[in-house]
């Protein structure tokens, strides 16, 4: 039997992998044949952190079987003011329980989805299932003011989803192991795969860029991310001819980083874009000769795996190779993958050595292409898309007990 399911989460316009996920997640639940009504205050967020979406594909926002459903206006006024965006979404919440009768509620990332999905469920009775990301059970959780707050959700959620290296931090908050169950994920193969037809960045940019190759960042600005690092990288490299595609939004983060392309005199081998919706990446990814994902190493009190980018699964997929940080290689299905065979990889503090490998990179496409395809097949084995999300709907039922 198929199900009802409120979903409290960032979404896209939201930028980043939390809102990116939430999206797959949504439209493979809703090509099932379930009903995903989605609460978010995804058209609130900052603009320096939203993705650009053209007004002829908003209906994207709302595949099939899936209705959105977001905060908007400012609250009025009170002091001390806030966006209050915890009473906006639960309020908006509530709305949809009441109208349309959800079976389960679903929250993907703590802060402020958890916590409106653990009130929304106080109020209705309805199931809470819960889904964290990284920052959120580490950087958010060790903030004093909300920490038992968090426990008290945990605790009364029907179950939370976490990987199996996880687990441990809820047992020591003495969750029962039965409200534990693994996250299922995976990439669209199919969505991602080598045959998506490229972005026209000739078009976007007005520049021939036919057999150029074309190095791509997407993600936000960050020293964890290792954006600097790249940038000093790439200004190592002399009478090479390539292009440095930066998918990094806008704002004073991109100004910043503008300021800096100009102090290295790599102007002209950068090109700036606003982050994209999810349904576009694939044929981001398709339009460049290789994914640069230089982050390498958490933050030293942080538990391993915390920060797991689902991009380099994604460029994977679309057989395009990846470039990624040494430290990264060593997480998750990522350590499956081999130097020089179906990856690169980069110590991102050595930038002479990450420069000589970019090189390499720029003058043997040919090369990146094979690496590409091999880290293609790697990915049809692994990668469970569809098996995870009938296993997610079987969880969901479950809980639902229908």
């Amino acid at each position: 039997m198929k199900i009802r399911l409120c979903v409290i989460s960032k979404y896209p316009p939201i930028e980043g992998g939390v809102s990116s996920r939430a999206y797959w997640i949504c439209k493979g639940l809703g090509k099932l044949g379930n009903k995903v009504y989605v609460v978010t205050n995804a058209w609130e967020v900052e603009e320096e952190f939203r993705e650009n979406i053209p007004k002829r594909e908003l209906t994207e926002l709302e595949p099939k079987n899936v209705r959105l459903f977001s905060t908007s206006g400012q609250p009025p006024f009170h002091i001390p003011y806030s966006q209050c965006y915890l009473s906006k979404i639960t309020s908006l919440a509530l709305n949809v329980v009441k109208e349309y009768d959800p079976s389960v509620l679903f929250s993907f990332y703590f802060m402020p989805y958890g916590l409106c999905g653990y009130i929304t469920k106080m109020i209705t009775k309805k199931p809470l299932i819960l889904r964290h990301a990284g920052s959120d059970i580490t950087r958010l959780f060790e903030y004093p003011f909300f920490r038992n707050l968090f426990i008290e959700m945990l605790n009364n959620a029907d179950k939370i989803l976490t990987p199996e290296s996880k687990k441990h931090l809820f047992l020591n908050l003495k969750v029962p192991e039965n409200k534990l169950s693994p996250v299922f994920d995976g990439v669209d193969t199919k969505a991602f795969n080598p045959r998506i037809r490229p972005f026209n960045l000739s078009k976007y940019t007005g520049k021939n860029l036919d057999d150029i190759p074309i190095f791509t960042y997407i993600g936000k600005i960050s020293k964890l991310k290792q954006t600097y690092n790249f940038l000093r990288a790439v200004s190592k490299i002399k009478n090479e001819k390539f292009i440095v595609l930066l998918i990094v939004g806008n704002g004073k983060y991109v100004e910043d980083l503008k300021a800096f392309v100009k102090s290295l005199h790599i102007e002209k081998k950068i090109i700036f874009m606003p982050f994209q919706p999810p349904w576009m990446i694939p044929s981001l990814i398709t339009a460049s000769t290789a994914i640069v994902s230089p982050e390498s190493e958490e933050t030293p009190h942080l538990p391993a795996d915390t920060h797991y980018p689902v991009i380099i699964r994604e460029a994977m997929a679309c057989g395009r190779c990846t470039i990624i940080g040494e430290g990264m290689h060593k997480k998750g299905l990522y350590a499956h993958l081999e130097d020089g065979i179906n990856t690169v990889v980069i110590n991102p503090e050595d930038t002479d050595e990450f420069a000589k490998k970019l090189k390499v990179i720029a003058n043997d496409s040919d090369n990146a292409h094979k690496i590409g395809l091999e880290a293609r097949k790697l990915s049809e084995s692994i990668e469970n898309y569809k098996d995870g999300l009938k296993k997610l709907e079987n969880l969901f039922q479950e809980v639902a007990n229908v």
